[in-house]
């Protein structure tokens, strides 16, 4: 339980994605961390703002800001996700060990990281035994091509 901590990810958007566009990229990456075993605590749409430099030649964005509780892997994903996002210009993800837990939500998101490495774990057992019975398959000798080598062996000689 030790690996989930708490993270605050502040998000700038593109000021001139419309509502429909900003909701469903919000509501992506709710999924994404929820896929990824975390928790959202709060997100606060914080608005329009002016920038303090232009970026990518606009003078506003779209603030966001996340509280959220996750575990070890995700904030690399996350910040994977967002980084190949073109309708995010800038993004921090910060740990932010001053703040409090909560044990119930701690304990929450780690049954789900544990629930989803068993998914995982289950998915690349099968993908393997999948993967294995078709190279067995494929490398199963035919009683015909042992013949054609046992032939080609004592032609040789």
């Amino acid at each position: 339980m030790s690996n989930i901590r708490r993270y605050e990810l502040y998000i700038v958007l593109r000021p001139d994605l419309d509502d429909e566009q900003r909701e469903a990229f919000i509501e992506s990456l709710n999924a994404f961390v929820t896929e990824q075993a975390g928790q959202i605590i709060s997100t606060q749409r914080l608005g329009k703002r002016r920038l303090a430099y232009p970026i990518q030649h606009l003078l506003e964005g779209y603030d966001v800001l996340y509280e959220l509780l996750l575990p070890a892997p995700a904030p690399n994903a996350i910040e994977a996700r967002l980084r190949l996002n073109e309708n995010v210009l800038r993004y921090l993800l910060v740990r932010r060990d001053d703040l409090p837990l909560d044990a119930g939500a701690v304990e929450a998101v780690a049954r789900q990281a544990e629930e989803k490495a068993k998914a995982d774990a289950a998915a690349a057992e099968e993908a393997a035994a999948a993967e294995e019975s078709t190279t067995t398959e494929d490398e199963t000798p035919t009683e015909e091509s042992e013949s054609a080598v046992a032939e080609s062996e004592t032609s040789e000689e």
